[in-house]
Parts: C-alpha cells; sequence; structure tokens
C-alpha cells in the first residue's frame, strides 16, 4: 500500500516536514531503482517546458550585471505503477555549486506550474529549498509532491533559477548532492514510494561571464592579442674613415 495515501489529512503538516527531513538526511537512499537515465542543467531554456526538454547546451555567456536562467532537466522517469504504486517521480533533491565571485543566484521559479513535479496538477508540492537570492556558492534544492494521487513521469524541467554576472571569469555549475540527500554527489529523484532512482548520467554547465559572445566556443572564441613587441632597433652602419688628401710637395 502506498504509505503517504493512507497519511490522515490532519498529520499533513507534521507528515510534510518529516519527508522533508528525510530527504535532506539522505534517509530514503538505502537503495537505488531502475529509473532516470540522464538529469542536467540546461543553459538554454527555450523550448523547454514542465513536460518537454529541448536540445540540452551546457554553456551560456553573460555580462557583468547580466542574467541567465537556466533549467534542471530529466530525461525519463518511469510511469507510476497504479497497482503497486511505485515509478513516477514523488520528489527530488541535489546542490547547484557555483563560484560566488563571478555569479550569483538572484531567482527560482516555483515548482507549480513550472515543473514536471506538478505538471499533472499535484496541488501538495512542499518546498524546502534555500530561498533566492542565493550567494553563498551552494544552492539547495528540496522539492516533494505530497499529492497521494497523481505522479507524473517522462521528460521535463525539474527546477529554474536565475543567475546574475558579479564578476568576470568562468563559473562551473555543479549539479552534484553534498549538504543535502546522502552527501553522495549522486542528485536525488524520487519515486511515488520515495525510493531513489538510479541516474545514469549527470551534466554539468559553466556560465562565464564577460564580454566575447563566442567564449563558450573555442574554436570561434576571440583569441587574445598577443602585446605588440617593438622590433630591436639596427645598430648603425659605420661611416667608413677616409684618409685626409696628401699635400703636394713643394718644387
Amino acid at each position: 500500500m502506498n504509505r503517504r495515501r493512507a497519511l490522515p489529512a490532519f498529520f499533513a503538516g507534521v507528515a510534510l516536514s518529516v519527508i522533508g527531513a528525510l530527504a535532506l538526511s539522505g534517509a530514503f537512499n538505502a537503495s537505488a531503482i531502475s529509473g532516470a537515465d540522464t538529469i542536467a542543467i540546461d543553459t538554454n531554456i527555450s523550448g523547454n517546458t514542465p513536460t518537454v526538454i529541448s536540445t540540452i547546451e551546457n554553456c551560456v555567456v553573460v555580462p557583468v550585471s547580466g542574467t541567465a536562467t537556466v533549467d534542471v532537466v530529466v530525461d525519463s522517469i518511469p510511469t507510476y505503477n497504479t497497482t503497486t504504486f511505485t515509478g513516477g517521480i514523488g520528489g527530488f533533491g541535489f546542490n547547484i555549486l557555483y563560484t560566488q565571485s563571478i555569479v550569483n543566484v538572484s531567482a527560482k521559479t516555483a515548482v507549480v506550474g513550472s515543473s514536471l513535479l506538478a505538471s499533472a496538477g499535484s496541488p501538495g508540492i512542499a518546498s524546502f529549498s534555500n530561498a533566492a537570492p542565493d550567494s553563498d556558492g551552494n544552492m539547495q534544492i528540496v522539492e516533494l509532491d505530497n499529492d497521494a494521487s497523481t505522479y507524473e513521469s517522462g521528460a521535463g524541467v525539474l527546477f529554474r533559477l536565475t543567475f546574475t554576472g558579479v564578476g568576470p571569469g568562468t563559473s562551473p555549475l555543479d549539479l552534484t548532492d553534498t549538504t543535502g540527500g546522502d552527501g553522495d554527489s549522486v542528485p536525488d529523484l524520487y519515486d511515488a514510494q520515495t525510493a531513489a532512482y538510479g541516474i545514469a548520467n549527470i551534466l554539468d554547465a559553466q556560465i562565464i561571464v564577460g564580454t566575447d559572445p563566442n567564449a563558450c566556443n573555442p574554436a570561434t572564441a576571440s583569441p587574445t592579442p598577443s602585446p605588440t613587441v617593438a622590433p630591436p632597433t639596427a645598430s648603425p652602419t659605420p661611416t667608413p674613415t677616409v684618409a685626409p688628401p696628401t699635400a703636394s710637395p713643394t718644387p
């Protein structure tokens, strides 16, 4: 039986707190079940929806004070099984590490209306994610679905964040699991029974804060100009010595 289906309504607040604490502590990760193939940070959100992901890109360039919005996406969540109450997506937890002297998290988008987790109209989303803005270099995301009747599957956006460039340089966006979950560097995706899916591929990204729009593509990036070195000064040609004319003898 789905253990969350059996929770009485008056326990809902307590249940959310307990589930959130378990997600943060990694108590759900005793063993991974077959599930998602790829979870990634996509730096081009064009074409992405809660249930669709477009071509995944892993680099974006912004100027200082400019912004970049990125999606954390997943490509395949198994279908929810109404007999065994397994499969589907019941929640997720991960960290995004970034270089705070180069970028900061300036905004996050609410899961309802933007995430696969709530794409079927799930009303019971509980958020334990860090607040935005965030500038400590570690953005922790934990979102859980407490709706015991609807569990989404397939591909789509999990979470959307906006970064602002604060200084020149390149900041990695490291999708991992550190302070939250079990700290094993693997993001946590939970099924309807809060069992953790195995993840085959984790794709990180980067944000380059600078002025070269081609910086993400080394083949077309503007080369750094070499310093101009003045040619060595040539040694002057010595003037030939001319002997004075010999005076004619007096007759």
